[in-house]
């Protein structure tokens, strides 16, 4: 076990190289029917890599979070498979961590940078939608998303739930 002076964190965008490691990191931390095959993450990757963001202790892989663009307002099955390029909304699919470093406030810190990464150098998009289950919705709030409410999209056989945030920029001079 690393203490955490021990470790070296580096939060980068996911390499082509590095994607195989990110499917293994999602088969473990979804169930068969929710998790993407490795087909999507490498779809995801190639056309939003803007969007891919890793977390690495000491050059490992440790968690990801991933999405495409859409210029859809809300979350769609469609932006599942699909990258609008130059779309206005970022939609969130997946954000994983292998199951050992999960709890550790590992997964909040990636979000708050992929936020920042989003508002700090995407100044095209706007919104950043999601969906997820019951039980993760106080920690996408306390990453400042609000809940939207059931979604449509069908992933599995849980009920899911939207969540955005709209993104707020200080206006120019």
């Amino acid at each position: 076990m690393y203490r955490m002076t021990d470790i070296n964190v580096s939060i980068k965008h996911l390499s082509a190289e590095d994607v195989g490691e990110a499917y293994n990191i999602e088969k473990a931390g979804y169930p068969a029917d929710e998790a993407a095959a490795l087909e999507m993450l490498n779809l995801r990757q190639r056309e939003a890599p803007e969007l891919f963001l890793g977390r690495y202790h000491n050059g490992r892989l440790i968690g990801y979070a991933c999405g495409t663009r859409s210029n859809s307002k809300t979350y769609t099955s469609e932006c599942l498979r699909l990258n609008v390029v130059g779309g206005s909304t970022a939609c969130i699919h997946s954000v994983c961590f292998r199951v050992e470093e999960r709890g550790k406030g590992y997964g909040l810190d990636l979000m708050k940078r992929y936020i920042a990464n989003i508002k700090n150098s995407l100044h095209d998009i706007d919104k950043i939608t999601l969906v997820c289950k019951e039980d993760v919705i106080p920690f996408y709030k306390k990453a400042g998303f609000s809940l939207d409410g059931p979604s449509c999209v069908t992933l599995g056989q849980d009920k899911w739930f939207e969540c955005h945030l709209d993104i707020q920029r200080s206006p120019t001079k």
